[in-house]
Order: C-alpha cells, then structure tokens, then sequence
C-alpha cells in the first residue's frame, strides 16, 4: 500500500475479498472478479493456467514466488516476488561454517534441485529443504 501511494497510484476498494490458505485471494475490483493466487486456486475456479505456466517456471528457476492472475475467469498474468541477496550474505555464512557451524536453508519454496536456489548459489551451496507441495 505504501508503495502504491507513494507512486500516487489509484488504490480501488475490493468487494467480496475471501482469502484461501494455501491458495490465494479472490475479490471483485471495479466489477470483475480477480483471484490471485497458485495452480491449485486456478482449479478451483476453472480457470486455465496454461497460458502462464511456462513464464511461471522460468520465474520460479530464477528463486522467485509466483502468483498467477486471473480477471474474470481467465487467466491474465503473473506475479513474481524475490527477497534480493545481500552482498555479505556469502560471507557470513563462510564465516558461520569456519565457526563450526551447520548451515541449512529452510523454506517453503517448491525447488527442483537445492541449487536452484539463489542463497545456495551465492553461499557455495548449502543443504536445502523445502516442503512439498502437492500438484494438480
């Protein structure tokens, strides 16, 4: 929101807002319906994610959670969100390991390979366990 004000963009009021966990949001905004939100939301409503899924993937190698968009029904685009990596993030984890120190990543970001990870790549990689989720 603060963003958003300090870009002094329009904010809309949204109307029937109901939140999923697990899944996404869905509410009405200027009259059409806007659901946000994973593969698993898109089901429930019927929408096709199709048309967004190879963008998606390609977001999600680059360690990026992805929300895909849909307006009325249709799917309509793509949110991807990353946490930037610090410069000294590397170092401080070689400094940890010379500490004696185990170092593992946790997170609820579905990755293919631990590597894919952007922290396991600028910190030499490191053991990386994610939940998994369940596809449909």
């Amino acid at each position: 929101m603060k963003g958003a004000e300090a870009k002094k963009l329009a904010l809309t009021d949204v109307v029937g807002f109901n939140s999923t966990t697990g899944k996404g949001v869905k509410g009405t905004v200027s009259g059409k319906q806007v659901a946000v939100g994973n593969t698993e939301l898109f089901h429930d409503l019927s929408v096709d994610p199709a048309p967004l899924l190879d963008q998606a993937e390609t977001l999600r190698k680059e360690g990026q959670t992805v929300m895909l968009v849909a307006v009325d029904g249709k799917a309509a685009g793509i949110v991807g969100v990353a946490d930037p990596i610090k410069e000294s993030t590397p170092d401080a984890i070689r400094e940890l390991r010379a500490a004696g120190l185990k170092i593992i990543m946790v997170t609820e970001t579905t990755l293919r390979r631990p590597r894919q990870s952007p922290i396991s790549s600028a910190s030499n990689f490191m053991p990386t366990y994610c939940r998994k989720r369940k596809q449909r």
